[in-house]
């Protein structure tokens, strides 16, 4: 998947990728790799990533959700963006 650059502009550490965006099923999941700083940093990513999704395809609603986090085992963070 592609990794998006710019996220190194702003932050040191960490990779993000586009896990896959799927318009006819509405949805975009967002993977985020070597990211670990404090739990609380996961509201946080949530609505960053929400407002940077909404931006780009312009949707009226989009509705966030962390599911997979670094805190709870996994390997990375996942976020998955229903699109309405």
């Amino acid at each position: 998947m592609p990794k998006l650059r710019p996220w190194k502009k702003f932050v040191t550490c960490g990779e993000i990728e586009l896990g896959e965006l799927n318009e006819k099923k509405k949805y975009a999941i967002g993977k985020l790799k070597d990211y670990e700083m404090h739990p609380a940093i996961c509201h946080y990513l949530r609505g960053h990533f929400f407002g940077l999704i909404e931006n780009i395809l312009r949707n009226k609603k989009v509705i966030p959700e962390e599911i997979k986090c670094i805190f709870r085992g996994d390997p990375y963070h996942e976020f998955l963006f229903k699109l309405e």
